[in-house]
């Protein structure tokens, strides 16, 4: 038979026991947990130092895409003014082409006086060209186109 001491130590020692196991097994837990918040603050941290790095390149992808879109536009701008009627650029290039289609026709006018110059019949072909090149030469100097008065 037990006595009531025996039965009274043999709980106190089970308590024990299931105590210290629970104190184990909690000790064990909280190591986990421990690890775990350490291992995701690490992994948290370079996180957040990359995070930092993207934003930062992002930043100056931005930057350099700024940039690259004002010269775009700065392009196309000019495209514009040199393509579109009432652009400084389009009306300027307007007037030189018929300033030059005008010098082609006043030349052609000079070459086609010159060249009825009977004398030239007496000179070979090339001694001809140049007579009329300086011919032409001649009437260009003495006259002014009317675009430059």
């Amino acid at each position: 038979m037990i006595t009531v001491n025996e039965e009274h130590g043999r709980r106190v020692a089970r308590t024990t026991l299931i105590i210290r196991s629970f104190i184990v097994i909690s000790t064990g837990i909280l190591g986990a947990i421990l690890f775990f918040v350490v291992t995701t603050a690490d992994t948290t941290k370079n996180t957040a130092q990359d995070t930092k790095e993207i934003v930062s390149s992002i930043e100056k992808q931005q930057d350099s895409n700024t940039t690259t879109i004002d010269t775009a536009q700065k392009t196309l701008d000019l495209i514009q003014d040199c393509t579109q009627p009432g652009g400084e650029c389009y009306d300027e290039g307007q007037r030189r082409t018929a300033a030059a289609v005008g010098d082609i026709g006043r030349l052609s006018v000079y070459a086609s006086a010159c060249a009825a110059d009977r004398s030239l019949l007496e000179q070979n072909l090339e001694q001809r060209a140049d007579s009329i090149q300086r011919c032409v030469t001649r009437l260009l100097n003495r006259t002014t186109p009317q675009g430059d008065n």
